[in-house]
Parts: structure tokens; C-alpha cells; sequence
């Protein structure tokens, strides 16, 4: 399983050698989810209209592994596309066990064109994309800016091997399938902009009431 997912370098060395030689192509590149690590958002964000320019993702080194830009600028526009949804926070392992698909509660924003790999960015090279944000959550995400940003969630290939920053670790190869890009805290945020994020993620409008069983006589 370690094998199949690219996560034997987190074996005990005595297993990681057994399960070497039981994988002559190890270097090849694994199935991997890919979380992104948190793009800061800028003050402002949002427009007067509600559209909002997001970066998704920059290049290089984050938690999961290393980016390649090429890999962004080739795999962006397909993995996020047009459409693409962006959640109030990610999904928990138990959130996406019961609602795969998300809850339309948590959604923020959504992408209104094709995400594009940009040299020269507002905040740096890398993955972006307009985006509308639907209103209950324009006060918040523009009061939260500088507390919160974007984290993709996708699926993709990646191997082990020496990245060009010249460390060795996971390189991300391919996104295969993009499923979200989320508003998510940024580390280090307090406890108050905690409280913020989670009120902002509480006040949804109310669900129009259930339709009930009437009896029509013909």
C-alpha cells in the first residue's frame, strides 16, 4: 500500500528495503492526492461586483511535494477548470465519506473561466483564475483576507526524486483531476480570526422550507 501510494520513503528502513526490492519501478510515478498549500489572499479581493482574482497554487516546494511550473501551466487549465467550485474550508475525511460532491452550505465562490498559469501575476507566477463570489460571503472573505487564502484539493501522479530546488522528495508529475479550491485559514491564524472563519461558515442562509404532501381533489 505504501508502495502504491509513493509513501515508502515513511517506511521502517527494514520494510523500506522489502518493499524496494518488491518494486523494481519504484521511481515511477504514484496515484497522489494533492492538497495545495494555502495562497494568501489580497486585501481587496473582491470586487464591487463580487468577482475576485484568485491565485490557486504557486510553483515549487510545498507540503505535498515539489511543483514543477511547467506541470501547473500544462495541467491547470484542465484540472481547474471553468466551473470549478470553491468550498468554505475543505471537506474533513467524515464531511467526504458522507457528501462527496460538497456541500452547496459551504460553497463560496465559483471559478468563471478556465484556470491559467501567469508569469507575472499580482502576487507572484503561478495558477489563477477569475472567479464570482456569491454574496453572503463577500463581507467575509474581504474582512478575513489577510487571515485566509486558497488551498486546491486534486488528484494527480507524482515520484520520488531529486526536485530542481535540489532537494530530494516528492516531484508532483501530473494533476489528473482537479476537485475543488477552497478558502482556507492561513497558519499561525489566532484563535479570534478562528472564531470569524467558523461564523462566517455558520451564517448561510436558511434551506426554503421542505415542500409538504397535500391532497388535490380532482
Amino acid at each position: 500500500i505504501a508502495n502504491a501510494k509513493g509513501w515508502t520513503k515513511y517506511l521502517p528502513k527494514a520494510w523500506r528495503s522489502v518493499a524496494e526490492e518488491a518494486d523494481p519501478a519504484q521511481e515511477a510515478a504514484q496515484e497522489a492526492e494533492v492538497i495545495g498549500d494555502v495562497i494568501p489572499l489580497r486585501e481587496g479581493a473582491v470586487g464591487a461586483d463580487g468577482t475576485a482574482y484568485l491565485k490557486l497554487i504557486a510553483p515549487g516546494r510545498g507540503s505535498c511535494g515539489f511543483y514543477p511550473e511547467s506541470v501547473l501551466e500544462r495541467d491547470g487549465p484542465k484540472a481547474f477548470p471553468k466551473g470549478t467550485k470553491n468550498f468554505w474550508d475543505h471537506q474533513t475525511a467524515a464531511d467526504e465519506a458522507a457528501r462527496p460532491e460538497g456541500s452547496l452550505r459551504d460553497l463560496a465562490s465559483i471559478l468563471t473561466e478556465d484556470a491559467h498559469y501567469d508569469h507575472s501575476g499580482p502576487a507572484g507566477p503561478g495558477l489563477y483564475a477569475k472567479a464570482k463570489v456569491f454574496e453572503q460571503f463577500r463581507k467575509p472573505v474581504e474582512d478575513l483576507a489577510k487571515h485566509i487564502g486558497m488551498s486546491i484539493r486534486a488528484s494527480g501522479k507524482a515520484r520520488e526524486g531529486n526536485a530542481p530546488d535540489g532537494q530530494s522528495g516528492r516531484i508532483i508529475e501530473e494533476l489528473t483531476r482537479g476537485i475543488s479550491v477552497d478558502y482556507v485559514t492561513a497558519p499561525g491564524a489566532g484563535g479570534k480570526i478562528l472564531q470569524l472563519f467558523e461564523a462566517a461558515r455558520a451564517a448561510k442562509p436558511q434551506p426554503a422550507d421542505e415542500p409538504t404532501e397535500q391532497k388535490i381533489d380532482t
